[in-house]
């Protein structure tokens, strides 16, 4: 059962993650950019990627859901040392809501899912983004949603602490999860954009993709300097010294996860110093660099 608990916790972190991602994608690096060029294709291009970011938050939001209740399901069995089958009597899991710090959390958890659900039909397919009509609902769905995916804090590593580092724990922990879910999270949402773009003529791109490329840059450098200093605080809070990082398995899970970071990092930095500037329709390059820029997004 701890292989199925662990892809379970996967799936479930994984679409929280991505359904942030979508709202501050839309509103932070879209919105600014497309508000001022709202007019013939690139007002239509916004509106096609809008409707399909909004997709894939629907579809995140469903997998949210369906992923915590099994994983209720199979903190259920575990607690009472039951089969899954059994597991799922009212006195074991009232039990487990009532009394767990897990329970509790899935509640909440579970009322910020049913507000964004109920928030959704509100949310506009089209009309210019720099409209209060526009934007009120989208933040809204975007704060609810980031509740959700910082409250994962509570019932990770950091809810384990001990007083009196455990409430400054949990917050590095829900900062971190926060600044993932922008970058790499919002890596998906770019990918896409990037996907149904067309060249104009044979050689050259949207203006609109250099200014897009360049804002996105200008977010996750913030993020990478977040990610970097919440995963130092989380690290030495769980592992506490450098040979444990060397001895330990979680040890080890870290020194790759920083190897991989450090990649992510260094494709960054060639999209936003070699490739942007290429983007631009005047430099005659713009659409080698475009392919180029999906090459290495895909990669990242």
């Amino acid at each position: 059962m701890g292989g199925l608990l662990l892809i379970t916790r996967a799936v479930h972190i994984g679409a929280a993650i991505l359904l942030f991602a979508v709202f501050v994608f839309s509103l932070a690096v879209g919105r600014p950019v497309f508000a001022t060029q709202m007019e013939g294709r690139a007002l239509d291009f916004f509106h096609r990627f809008e409707c399909r970011l909004l997709r894939v938050a629907l579809w995140s939001l469903a997998i949210s859901f369906a992923s915590g209740a099994l994983w209720l399901w199979i903190e259920a069995a575990e607690m009472s040392e039951r089969s899954l089958a059994n597991a799922l009597a009212l006195d074991v899991v009232g039990t487990l809501l009532r009394q767990t710090q897990f329970g509790h959390c899935w509640t909440l958890r579970l009322m910020l899912v049913v507000l964004i659900a109920a928030l959704w039909p509100a949310l506009p397919r089209t009309g210019k983004p720099n409209q209060s009509m526009w934007i009120g609902p989208r933040l809204i769905a975007g704060l609810l949603a980031g509740a959700l995916l910082a409250t994962l804090a509570f019932v990770g590593h950091a809810a384990a602490s001990k007083e009196p580092v455990r409430l400054f724990h949990l917050a590095s922990n829900a900062t971190h999860l926060l600044a993932a879910g922008v970058w790499p999270g919002g890596l998906v949402p770019f990918t896409m954009l990037l996907a149904r773009v067309q060249p104009i003529g044979e050689t050259k791109v949207p203006t609109f993709v250099s200014s897009i490329t360049q804002r996105f840059s200008q977010v996750n450098f913030v993020m990478i300097g977040i990610i970097g200093a919440t995963g130092v605080v989380n690290s030495w809070l769980l592992v506490g010294t450098f040979d444990a990082v060397l001895t330990s398995t979680y040890g080890r899970l870290l020194l790759l996860k920083l190897m991989l970071f450090a990649a992510m990092i260094a494709l960054g930095a060639v999209n936003r110093y070699r490739l942007r500037p290429r983007l631009m329709p005047d430099s005659g390059k713009s659409y080698r660099a475009l392919r180029a820029l999906k090459r290495n997004v895909k990669f990242e």
